[in-house]
């Protein structure tokens, strides 16, 4: 089965949301209403303070990248849990989204460091992982983890997993 060509469009909703628009488009140039395949309102504020954790740059300079193909641009970056937990605690953060395996501490010490905070449990957090980590992911999810995506993505999957974090039908 081959896999269809597939262009984001990103639409505004409101100053408040965000709708991302996935098409397909055998010709980008020649889109028509007949293209739009599928819509997913991903249902977060397009102001949502977010927080990416990530050990490696080019990992956060990819994610930074896919939430800017949906409109969300307040981002902050920490290299680390240790790092993370004090921007958490001091930027006001909304939403965390942060790698399993770094150094100093790791994403599921970040995620349990936040669970047993009064002040920070309500954070909704998604982790980044690789499919060889899978007996860590299921300590995630015992620990309370929003939800997770795993390596290799793109803004499409990134979508879909903010959509089941926010929006959960």
């Amino acid at each position: 089965m081959k896999r269809k060509d597939l262009t984001m469009i990103l639409l505004p909703l409101s100053s408040l949301n965000c709708r991302l628009i996935i098409a397909n488009s055998t010709n980008n140039q020649n889109r028509s209403k007949n293209q739009i395949i599928n819509m997913i309102d991903i249902s977060i504020p397009v102001d949502t303070k977010i927080i990416i954790v990530d050990d490696y740059k080019q990992m956060r300079r990819v994610m930074r990248s896919c939430l800017r193909e949906l409109g969300l641009t307040n981002v902050i970056e920490a290299e680390n849990g240790l790092q993370a937990l004090d921007k958490i605690k001091n930027e006001a953060v909304e939403f965390v989204i942060s790698d399993l395996n770094m150094p100093k501490m790791d994403g599921l010490e970040l995620l349990n460091q936040i669970r047993s905070s009064t002040e920070l449990s309500h954070l909704p957090i998604m982790l980044v992982t690789a499919e060889s980590e899978r007996d860590v992911l299921i300590q995630a999810i015992k620990a309370g983890v929003n939800n997770y995506v795993v390596k290799p993505f793109d803004a499409e999957i990134i979508a879909l997993k903010i959509k089941a974090i926010f929006d959960p039908e």
